[in-house]
């Protein structure tokens, strides 16, 4: 006697929207939102929209997801957004930020200085430029203001006049 062996036809997943793939980003599922991650971030730089959005998102699931996914696609269009969740409540969000700048090298620095200088008292934010600074992959060495904000950082000490004179000596605004 042989048996027949039955095999069901695979069907094609309907694609799914940037929105649909974000909402997916925030369910209970690690898989389904591994699989939603992996395809906002193969849709790159048309994914990015819904990513900085999802950065904002009250759900901790969602900016998790999104401030990976950028890590991945590495847009400098993502920078100010990465900046922001420096100040994300979880610290998981935050770390995946920095990573995020750290990996977008000189890109990441203006809106990285431009909100030092602005918060003055926001230790989530210096906490994590003091590890992109610590970490900052560029070809480019720091500049001698740069390297004095990133020990004000190290030490904890006030860094927003420093952070405002790096920002003026980057845009080329000093003598």
């Amino acid at each position: 006697m042989s048996q027949k062996l039955m095999v069901q036809p695979v069907l094609a997943e309907k694609p799914r929207t940037l929105i649909e793939l974000m909402n997916a980003c925030g369910v209970s599922d690690g898989m389904e939102r591994l699989r939603a991650r992996l395809e906002l971030v193969r849709a790159g730089r048309r994914a990015l929209p819904v990513l900085l959005r999802g950065l904002a998102h009250l759900n901790r699931n969602i900016r998790w997801e999104s401030a990976k996914a950028l890590t991945e696609i590495h847009d400098a269009g993502a920078a100010e957004a990465l900046v922001a969740a420096l100040a994300d409540e979880d610290l998981e969000v935050r770390w995946l930020a920095a990573e995020g700048l750290g990996d977008l090298g000189s890109a990441a620095l203006e809106p990285l200085l431009r909100t030092l200088s602005e918060e003055k008292d926001s230790a989530w934010i210096k906490e994590g430029a003091r590890h992109i600074l610590t970490e900052f992959k560029t070809k480019q060495p720091l500049g001698p203001e740069m390297l004095k904000l990133r020990e004000a950082l190290k030490n904890d000490e006030p860094a927003s006049a420093l952070a405002y004179a790096a920002l003026q000596a980057l845009q080329g605004n000093m003598p």
